[in-house]
């Protein structure tokens, strides 16, 4: 196998994550996605020229399926790898499912995964993004109680706990993304259950797509063996 079918393989399997719109915080199927057949078609005619082994083959299908809002066919995937990366795959799942408490469950099974920080760089990017295009705006506070962070029986708004950044995207965060430069899923994953529950928009929901996006592109990454699938 060329390292030049590698790349073509690789670059096909990103070309797979830009769709017309992110895909939803929850199980909404949206437009300009692919149906089961002709998605597993194109991973199927893509990961042949890779040199990928059998499993991690199967959670790059898993991974993309779940993309393109078939969770019931990512779970399935999810149910059969039993290591941490299957459990990531689980855990992303449940929490578009939505089952919060499960997805929550299937991070802590998953433990520190390698992706992590690949996700925790690329978020705080984004995140100095948005303080740069807001300037010295104060940081979001919400006008309604937070969950409290699990673990710790405390509720903060962005970016004012320990360790905490600044927030000032105004998301609907529970707590906080980052802690001292690592990713937090859990935290994540009350921050969907937020912007759920009171049916956020705008730039608060686009901006933790956008993040649900990273987290999907760096497991990417990972099961590619740490090649860049960023556009």
């Amino acid at each position: 196998m060329t390292a030049s079918n590698e790349s073509v393989a690789l670059q096909g399997l990103k070309q797979l994550l830009q769709t017309s719109s992110p895909a939803e915080l929850g199980p909404r199927m949206r437009p300009g996605t692919l149906p089961v057949g002709p998605l597993n078609e194109q991973v199927n005619a893509l990961i042949r020229k890779s040199t990928l082994p059998e499993r991690g083959q199967n959670l790059i299908r898993g991974t993309l399926l779940l993309w393109h809002d078939h969770l019931d066919e990512a779970h399935s995937i999810a149910q059969i790898v039993e290591d941490s990366d299957g459990n990531l795959l689980h855990a992303i799942m449940h929490r578009r499912e939505p089952d919060y408490g499960n997805s929550k469950y299937w991070f802590r099974r998953a433990g520190k995964h390698p992706c992590y920080s690949r996700i925790a760089s690329q978020v705080q990017t984004l995140v100095n993004a948005c303080d740069a295009n807001l300037g010295a705006q104060p940081a979001h506070e919400p006008t309604h109680p937070y969950p409290s962070q699990e673990g710790n029986g405390q509720s903060s708004p962005p970016g004012r706990g320990r360790g905490g950044f600044r927030v000032a995207l105004c998301a609907p965060s529970p707590g906080w993304f980052l802690q001292d430069g690592v990713w937090n899923p859990s935290a994540f994953v009350d921050a969907c259950e937020t912007a759920e529950r009171r049916q956020v928009a705008g730039v608060e929901r686009m901006i933790l797509q956008e993040i649900q996006k990273i987290e999907s592109a760096s497991f990417l990454e990972h099961l590619c063996g740490h090649r860049t699938l960023h556009s």
